[in-house]
């Protein structure tokens, strides 16, 4: 397996870039000034969100909709209290080679930041080590020490600029550990088929991790949450220590003497935490890796979780997903119904499943991103519009379709390779704490599956 990761999907780094005049940011012919900042979902979701979060899931779900069947499956998803990874290296590729790689962070041991509710931790990253201009800033722009009274990293640093050779760059490459932390518990129902019948929570234990003898269901139920380690790059089965990530910058980013270029790095933690409890009849397959006879807490890779974009965001939406879903080996787009209609008794009906979407608009309220991802790690209705690969990555704004009703048509990718195609029908814009029903399809050629079904969103904020 290469050691080269790219980045494809959803859960949650988001990197923005964009430029805003700034005649005095440069003290030579020579240099610009970068500005690298790092923000989760909740802190994006605070500045730019208009509307108060959804405090409980209101209780009218479709009749259609049965938690019954959504707790057949042995796996659940949620958002830790705090996450931890660690950096190695960070590049900027130019667009012209001959300028050379720009190189902003590097560190062999890595150096990690921390994301809980409130805030992402970056004071570890930023060392003045690599002959640049570093200025630190705190969450009101005041400019601050980059090292606190005692000489240590400064908690405070809400974001960083470097003074840096000027250019016109089209890849961000960065190198990270693939050996990270979570905390945190996750409840879920489960049913008669599962090995747990009935409402349990789990809590990670660090004891009991994926490097670390797994373990069984009962050493994480009604625990206090410990640090538990998990693998960014193959979920359930560690095989490497460090492995790349790349990221198309579209439109490219120029850093020069009259303009200050912005990084924004943005981890959308919302599904980032997973936790497998083996059950009764499920098999290698419908595991993650292949590891079904033990129960453990997991994360998607990573590439779920990361994205890239020029210009700064808009409004950033968060909806949670309930689906009613069929599917069809052999079939084709033109043998689903036209109405959608998944009826729960036929022989096609799949599964019910649920999920999240996370939805980025631009400064003129045009959407930018999406990210849909599934509680279920095998789900199908699940992926984003991103394009290409490696500098040739991009967001597909032409994913986002508007009707005539003023509801949109939306179509995502899932997978490098024979990706799954979800479109989700008749997307509304509506309030936090609202709900709405629309329909969708999957297919994937290579695979030669095709599925359809109905969904019902409620946005959380």
């Amino acid at each position: 397996m290469s050691n080269y990761l790219k980045i494809t999907l959803i859960g949650i780094i988001l990197i923005m870039l964009g430029c805003s005049s700034n005649s005095d940011t440069s003290s030579s012919n020579e240099n610009g000034r970068l500005k690298v900042k790092f923000v989760s979902t909740d802190s994006l979701k605070n500045t730019l969100s208009k509307s108060p979060s959804r405090l409980k899931a209101p209780s009218n779900l479709p009749s259609w909709y049965n938690e019954t069947l959504v707790s057949d499956f042995a796996q659940t998803a949620g958002k830790p209290e705090e996450f931890k990874f660690k950096f190695v290296n960070i590049d900027l590729n130019p667009l012209n080679n001959a300028d050379g790689i720009l190189n902003i962070f590097n560190n062999s041991d890595g150096k990690e930041i921390s994301i809980t509710s409130s805030k992402v931790d970056i004071s570890n990253l930023f060392e003045n080590t690599l002959g640049y201009d570093v200025f630190c800033f705190n969450d009101n722009d005041k400019e601050i020490n980059c090292q606190d009274e005692n000489g240590s990293e400064n908690k405070d640093i809400s974001y960083v600029e470097y003074e840096i050779k000027t250019g016109t760059y089209n890849q961000i490459r960065t190198e990270l550990k693939a050996k990270a932390q979570m905390k945190g518990c996750l409840t879920q129902s489960y049913s008669d088929n599962t090995f747990t019948p009935g409402t349990h929570t789990y809590c990670t234990q660090t004891n009991n991790s994926i490097f670390n003898n797994y373990g069984q269901n009962i050493d994480f139920e009604n625990k206090t949450s410990e640090f538990t380690d998990i693998d960014l790059w193959s979920t359930a089965a560690p095989e490497r220590d460090d492995f790349l990530a790349d990221y198309g910058i579209p439109g490219n980013i120029t850093i020069s003497t009259n303009e200050k270029a912005t990084l924004t790095l943005l981890i959308d933690t919302n599904r980032v935490m997973r936790f497998f409890n083996q059950a009764n009849g499920i098999n290698d397959g419908e595991a993650p890796d292949g590891i079904s006879d033990k129960s453990y807490f997991f994360s998607s890779k990573i590439d779920h979780d990361m994205f890239i974009f020029v210009g700064d965001p808009g409004k950033i939406e968060g909806y949670s997903y309930y689906a009613k879903e069929c599917t069809m080996d052999g079939g084709r787009l033109s043998d689903i119904p036209n109405d959608r209609f998944c009826d729960q008794n036929s022989s096609s009906f799949d599964s019910m499943i649920k999920g999240w979407v996370t939805l980025v608009y631009d400064k003129n309220n045009n959407p930018l991103m999406i990210n849909v991802k599934s509680d279920y790690h095998h789900g199908n209705i699940k992926g984003n519009n991103l394009k290409g690969s490696g500098a040739e990555t991009y967001h597909d704004t032409t994913a986002f379709q508007t009707n005539n009703d003023n509801t949109m048509n939306i179509s995502t990718l899932y997978g490098d390779e024979n990706p799954t195609v979800l479109t989700i029908e008749n997307f509304q814009n509506i309030e936090a704490g609202n709900g709405f029903e629309a329909t969708f399809t999957t297919s994937n050629d290579g695979f030669n599956f095709v599925g359809w079904g109905n969904i019902y969103f409620i946005r959380e904020f």
